[in-house]
């Protein structure tokens, strides 16, 4: 949760919308990129957007060019207050009860270095961040207190983010950005329905895992490659997205066809339907932390 109350302007909607549009073809961009790698991938776009935003705050020029064009920031002043509203929303979300969502982020500048009034006034007001400075001289020190607080806003679930060697005499800021969430189903699958059950992992293997299964009515789409689920958390003001290619080998050709136009067709498509959800057991909650 962050720690500072923030008074900023409201973004108008379009704004919004714009930086969303923009955070996900990043996500889309860098997947692409990270989709090639052995084993599963996960990792947090919004958290990366968020911390690189402040980033963009603090720099200038065709740096700052580069940043926009690469993470797809809409020009203009709207970048910094969208984020801070869009950042409102979902805590906003986690605020009912439903599903627990917090997030923080922080910077830890090397003591006695100084940073433009204007820019640690943005980023407080922006992006509620809380400053605190640090001792890198004594690298085992400085570590601890970052890996303590990055452990604390996750729960325990990341633990020496940094490790041994990664800040040293050069280290003069670590910006770090955390999302931790924790959600309830809108329909919640029943314990007594979990069976463990073959799952295929790539083709011609599979493993053994615990399958939950729910027949219900949720939002659901399909075209003649893949199938489409929307699976919603508390109050439905969150959800997740399953995409299931319907051939066995054809996680290839769904990767490669993840793009902003189609995501748009595909979510605009998604319709009430009766369906029978069989997915592998999810973890009970995840931590993300960025720095």
């Amino acid at each position: 949760m962050n720690l500072f109350k923030r008074k900023t302007k409201r973004a108008d909607p379009a704004s919004i919308q714009a930086v969303v549009k923009g955070n996900t073809q990043f996500a889309l961009d860098l997947y692409h990129r990270l989709c090639d790698m052995k084993g599963n991938l996960f990792f947090s776009p919004y958290s990366l957007s968020t911390a690189l935003a402040m980033t963009h705050a603090g720099a200038r020029g065709e740096t700052q060019a580069q940043m926009s064009l690469a993470l797809h920031f809409p020009g203009g002043e709207v970048l910094h207050p969208a984020f801070a509203s869009l950042e409102a929303k979902l805590e906003q979300a986690g605020k009912k009860g439903h599903v627990k969502l917090s997030i923080a982020n922080t910077l830890w500048p090397r003591k006695g270095y100084k940073l433009l009034k204007e820019y640690l006034s943005l980023v407080k007001e922006m992006y509620g961040v809380r400053i605190t400075p640090v001792d890198f001289e004594d690298e085992s020190a400085a570590r601890r207190q970052i890996n303590t607080w990055v452990e604390e806003k996750t729960e325990s679930k990341i633990k020496d983010l940094i490790p041994e060697g990664v800040l040293d005499d050069l280290t003069r800021l670590v910006l770090v950005n955390a999302i931790y969430f924790k959600g309830t189903w809108t329909e919640p699958f029943d314990e007594a329905l979990t069976n463990e059950a073959p799952f295929l992992t790539a083709p011609g293997a599979q493993v053994q895992a615990q399958m939950m299964t729910r027949k219900h009515t949720f939002r659901y789409g399909e075209t003649s490659d893949l199938q489409i689920l929307e699976l919603p958390y508390g109050e439905k003001d969150l959800s997740m997205l399953v995409l299931l290619p319907r051939e066995i080998d054809g996680l290839g050709k769904l990767e490669g066809s993840l793009a902003m136009e189609n995501l748009e067709v595909w979510l605009g498509d998604l319709k009430e339907t009766e369906v029978e959800v069989s997915l592998p057991r999810l973890p009970s909650r995840c931590g993300w932390m960025n720095p």
